[in-house]
């Protein structure tokens, strides 16, 4: 099954599949002695785990296609140990991201190969960026787009052109970030990788909304919103549903707004996201504000709050994400206004 046919296929219908037929013996003269048939097994539940944004279950399915490897086979016990990187990545468990890269690079020496290196630099430029560290991540980006721009590797090199873009966004150079993402979205719809292509298509929605230029930032974001409907990838909505709020709340559009709001709030709570739900409970208290909806406001600033004690008493709720300074509001100073008078606050949202 290809990549993109896992996504777009019932998770838990698929992973059942395949967990019924690790129960069988593999056939007589399959595999040809290539790698353990187990191990393919697992490698494939794994991946359908992690379409499912099942990481637990992914990195059990990956350590078991690791032991079933050995130390045998560096190729694939290199490529492995990156799936399990990636899914550390997504999981914001960086320490042990590295540490599978780190493991997967010395695993690597042994073939000398470039590309498999240019590989696991892509991986160290995807973990380094979200710690913050953007010149790192650019320089191993750099190396990987080098090395594998002219090969077959389509989908790591769209990858990289994603990190290159978030790094030229976070040091400031919009037009270069708009100029790799737009590179990146265009190698992903060749590849008919909708997953990539959403994740550049959302990139540039945040790109031109940090620019204020609202009809572009609509634009790709709804794309992104269509795209991810259509794939039935439920929990990313949220964010795209949050953002096309924000932008419409700037421009006065409330009742678009309010819908927005609405459908992260309760994607939000049917998902457990805890500082989803309390930025778009912010979101929605900010606009019964605007509409001098006094009471409304000011319960959702309370739940707002409340929320935000779980996993961090008074921390910062952003409402666009880290994207945007601008938009980024506590529930305690939502509140603040409430306590002492009944007028609406002339503070800028």
């Amino acid at each position: 099954m290809s990549e993109s046919n896992r996504r777009h296929a019932q998770p838990g219908v698929v992973i059942r599949g395949f967990e019924r037929a690790q129960s069988d013996p593999p056939r007589s003269g399959s595999c040809r002695g290539i790698r353990p048939c187990r191990s393919d097994q697992h490698e494939a539940i794994g991946d359908l785990h992690r379409a499912a944004d099942n990481y637990s279950g992914a990195l059990e399915e990956y350590g078991a296609a690791l032991k079933a490897v050995g130390r045998d086979a560096p190729a694939e016990r290199s490529r492995l140990l990156m799936r399990v990187a990636e899914v550390q990545t997504a999981r914001g468990e960086y320490e042990a991201a590295t540490t599978a890269l780190d493991e997967a690079r010395a695993v690597s020496r042994l073939l000398g190969d470039p590309r498999l290196n240019a590989c696991i630099a892509a991986g160290y430029a995807g973990v380094l960026i979200q710690q913050g560290q953007y010149r790192r991540s650019r320089r191993y980006a750099q190396h990987a787009y080098r090395v594998l721009r002219d090969t077959d590797d389509h989908r790591t090199v769209g990858q990289v052109s994603v990190t290159l873009g978030l790094c030229a966004t976070r040091q400031g150079r919009a037009s270069e970030a708009i100029e790799w993402l737009q590179n990146a979205a265009a190698t992903f719809r060749r590849i008919d990788d909708t997953d990539g292509l959403v994740t550049a298509l959302n990139n540039l929605g945040l790109v031109y909304k940090n620019l204020r230029e609202w009809r572009e930032a609509t634009r790709f974001l709804e794309q992104a919103l269509r795209l991810d409907e259509r794939a039935g990838l439920y929990a990313r909505m949220r964010g795209h549903n949050q953002n096309l709020g924000l932008i419409r709340y700037r421009l006065g559009q409330w009742d678009l707004a309010e819908e927005n709001f609405r459908q992260s709030l309760k994607i939000s709570r049917e998902t457990g996201h805890l500082q989803g739900e309390a930025a778009a409970l912010l979101a929605t208290g900010l606009l019964a504000r605007r509409r001098r909806q006094l009471e409304s406001a000011e319960e959702h600033f309370r739940r707002a709050l409340e929320l935000t004690r779980p996993v961090g008493a008074l921390r910062e709720a952003t409402l666009a994400g880290s994207s945007s300074a601008s938009w980024r509001w506590t529930a305690a100073t939502a509140c603040r206004p409430w306590r002492c008078s009944s007028q609406p606050s002339t503070t800028r949202a």
